[in-house]
């Protein structure tokens, strides 16, 4: 017992007075009260202890061996049943607790206002809070602010999340003073100045710019429009049509009835026919609807464009239309600004507003982009940029069967320009401003006075469908290009043509029954025509091959009319041709007139009568003229006298008259009758008639006389 470590000192000893129960004898000190499962560790104040003289002193010593061993057994029983206590209170046993829930306090926090335990926080642009608003369903899922309605059947853009799910969007609070809640099943404008509720509604709508405006829809299912002042707010539309929609416009409105669908105004009233497909877009001028397809018509439901589309996207001046991803525009008046189609990437041509999971918006996804910078349309398809000349398609209404867009001309063989023959990439491009009224250096051509002389000068005609005449050069200079639409080639160029057909507006001619004369680039003359195989060359621009009576005659000089046959005046050679282009003679010298078989030919200042294949007739003269039966021959001494074609040597008259004017042409006049000759000479003032007999060449008469 010595591990005790007790001092035997009898000065040390310590008086313990055990009493009958245990738990009050813990040295008069701690006491431990458990109190409905709870264990409460209490301090008592210490008693005085009282000398019992009765009693005998205790003392460690006087003990025996045995009652040692004992006395401590006990004590450290007593002191582990207290350790255990301790710990069956303090671990093992729970107090009985009563199963009453503890109410959960919910808070959840918008852009616009917090949601605290049934009750809406209402806040400004700087999270100030306007007011309040207590739900009568305090579930957090039915009370809030509402969202509004994504049942739009136009085609506004759609608001979506990063996987492209339609996401609600929160309405707004309308000048700091109304806002719509929702509270159970249905939404309500509350006035949070007054705390009043203004009315009770299924949804809510609004469109892309009306921010003062809402679509309604009621409990009945009727649309009616509402529009929020400062202080109050008014149904402009009475809940009536079976769908409403503000697309992008402040006073006209998308609705629908038994009878279609069709626009209206705030106060309800009708804009525009009825029609079958839902309505996707509107402008000022047009309507687009969908059904199975789209298509475009004005107020009236006349449609303007005649294709159907996949797609037709609107604003005030312009219109997109789409086709196997391909897109054509037009300005606000129709007209087209494009004909070679701009591709787009895929066949989604929505417009999406990209949210991130913070609300935030991350990206616009549009099937293209567009942007009219002065003359020039921009249009921007997934970083590649087309550049479209608005002007063009003012321009291009003023000329029939062609178009011009960026340095192409596109010929059409209907005059709605509808349906493409081919196209042409001018060399030189046309200037395009607001100044210009028409097309200047690429052009269909216009005639050129080759063998004619007219003043109106017209347009060269698109011929037999597939062959134009283009202007292809700067303003000053002059380059016809002839052009095969189908071959998409060019065959020739020229620097005049004349069809002589001249037409003011541009037109097709199916078939010419006349030759087409033109000037090449190297200054050469010719004639061409056209069969069903294409051009054919009648008049060469370029005689290099002769023919069995003569040597090649060389460059074509000019070409001109002489009479009713086309004279070719060539290097070597000169000719005379028929309207067909068929040979009729040809001279080394200069042919000045012709009639029947017969012509005069001119070699320095001498004339001579020659047959048209070639024959010589006549004698030198210093002039001749042809008549019917006979020739007019002045001899270079003036002496005139008529001739036979029989034998154009021999003089029909037997007496010479002499013409002493310079102005042979104009010196003399010949009549006839059955029997006679009569011939005037005109000299100066003086006129004088001589009678000839027809049969012998006798002068039978003559007499003088005054002009």
């Amino acid at each position: 017992m010595d591990d005790l470590n007790l001092d035997n000192d009898d000065k040390q000893n310590v008086i313990i007075e055990i009493n009958k129960s245990v738990e009050d004898t813990l040295y008069d000190e701690d006491q431990i009260v458990s109190e409905e499962n709870t264990l409460i560790v209490k301090k008592d104040k210490k008693k005085k202890n009282k000398v019992n003289k009765n009693k005998k002193k205790f003392s460690w010593k006087n003990l025996t061996k045995k009652e040692k061993i004992i006395y401590i057994s006990v004590i450290s029983v007593i002191l582990l049943i207290i350790i255990f206590v301790i710990i069956y209170f303090k671990f093992i046993k729970k107090p009985n607790k009563i199963n009453t829930p503890v109410k959960e306090e919910i808070i959840i926090e918008k852009d616009n206002y917090i949601y605290n335990n049934g009750v809406l926080e209402f806040l400004d642009k700087d999270d100030k809070i306007l007011g309040k608003y207590e739900c009568e369903n305090k579930d957090e899922k039915k009370c809030f602010v509402a969202y509004y309605s994504n049942d739009n059947l136009s085609d506004l853009p759609k608001y979506v999340d990063q996987n492209g799910k339609q996401i609600n969007r929160l309405s707004q609070i309308y000048n700091n003073n109304f806002v719509f809640v929702q509270d159970g099943n249905y939404i309500s404008l509350y006035d949070i100045a007054k705390k009043e509720k203004k009315g009770t509604y299924e949804t809510i709508n609004k469109g892309e710019t009306s921010n003062n405006l809402v679509v309604f829809k009621d409990d009945k299912g009727k649309y009616g429009l509402l529009e929020i002042l400062e202080n109050n707010y008014n149904i402009l539309i009475d809940a009536k049509f079976d769908y409403l929609e503000i697309y992008n416009s402040s006073d006209k409105f998308i609705a629908s009835d038994d009878e279609g669908n069709f626009l209206v105004d705030k106060n309800g009233l009708v804009l525009t026919s009825y029609f079958k497909g839902n309505i996707k877009s509107f402008n000022g001028r047009f309507i687009v609807t969908y059904d199975t397809d789209y298509y475009i018509y004005d107020y009236n439901a006349n449609k303007v464009l005649p294709d159907s589309y996949d797609n037709i996207k609107l604003d005030e001046e312009f219109v997109f239309t789409i086709n196997n991803r391909k897109m054509i525009i037009y300005d606000n008046k129709l007209n087209k600004l494009n004909e070679s189609a701009i591709k787009l990437q895929d066949n989604n041509f929505d417009i999406n507003y990209i949210f991130d999971d913070k609300n935030i918006l991350k990206e616009t996804e549009k099937p293209f982009e567009y942007e009219l910078k002065g003359s020039s349309l921009i249009i921007d398809v997934d970083g590649k940029e087309t550049k479209i000349n608005v002007y063009e398609g003012v321009i291009n209404t003023k000329y029939d069967y062609i178009n011009y867009y960026d340095g192409v001309l596109y010929i059409y063989s209907d005059i709605d320009k509808t349906s493409v023959i081919g196209s042409y990439k001018c060399k030189n491009k046309n200037t395009i401003t607001s100044k210009n009224d028409e097309y200047y250096n690429c052009m269909i051509a216009k005639e050129n006075n080759i063998l004619s002389n007219n003043e109106n000068i017209g347009y060269i005609p698109i011929i037999n469908g597939n062959y134009v005449y283009i202007k292809d050069s700067k303003d000053d200079q002059k380059n016809i290009v002839l052009y095969d639409l189908t071959s998409l080639k060019i065959l020739s160029e020229y620097n005049e043509v004349e069809t002589g057909i001249s037409a003011e507006k541009i037109t097709h001619v199916t078939s010419i029954n006349s030759l087409i004369f033109a000037k090449n680039t190297s200054g050469g003359y010719g004639a061409i025509t056209f069969s069903t195989n294409g051009p054919v060359g009648v008049i060469a621009f370029n005689d290099t091959k002769g023919s069995d009576n003569y040597e090649p005659s060389g460059k074509t000089l000019s070409i001109s009319y002489l009479k009713d046959y086309i004279y070719v005046k060539r290097e070597k050679r000169n000719f005379l041709y028929d309207k067909i282009g068929n040979e009729i003679a040809t001279s080394i010298f200069e042919i000045v007139d012709y009639l029947g078989n017969y012509m005069t030919i001119k070699d320095n200042n001498k004339y001579l009568v020659y047959s048209l294949k070639g024959q010589i007739i006549s004698n030198e003269g210093k002039y001749i003229s042809l008549k019917d039966n006979y020739f007019v021959l002045v001899t270079n001494d003036n002496k005139l006298n008529i001739y036979s074609y029989i034998d154009g040597k021999k003089k029909l008259l037997n007496t010479d008259l002499l013409i002493s004017s310079e102005n042979i042409e104009n010196s003399f006049e010949i009549n006839e009758t059955d029997n006679n000759y009569i011939i005037t000479i005109i000299n100066k003032n003086e006129k004088k008639n001589y009678l000839f007999d027809k049969s012998t060449g006798k002068l039978l008469t003559e007499d003088n006389g005054e002009e």
